[in-house]
């Protein structure tokens, strides 16, 4: 029994370990930072793309709100 137990939080473990070391590897890639750091080194000016934005009148109109819901109040 305490043979099964152990070996049951060694798995556990080693796959927060693994899943941990994924995600941080998804989500923290050193190539990313590498490429910012030479690109700022050479003097070349950050390239951000455009957000479109659009302009429209004001307009006072009722605003429908739908409260859904299941039990009482």
């Amino acid at each position: 029994m305490t043979n099964s137990r152990t070996i049951r939080w060694l798995l556990l473990i080693s796959a927060v370990v693994l899943l941990s070391y994924f995600g941080w590897q998804r989500f923290h890639r050193p190539d990313a930072a590498a490429k910012g750091e030479s690109a700022q080194k050479s003097g070349a000016p950050a390239q951000v793309a455009a957000i479109p934005v659009t302009v429209a009148p004001v307009v006072k109109t009722d605003f429908p709100v739908y409260l859904n819901g299941l039990g009482t109040v």
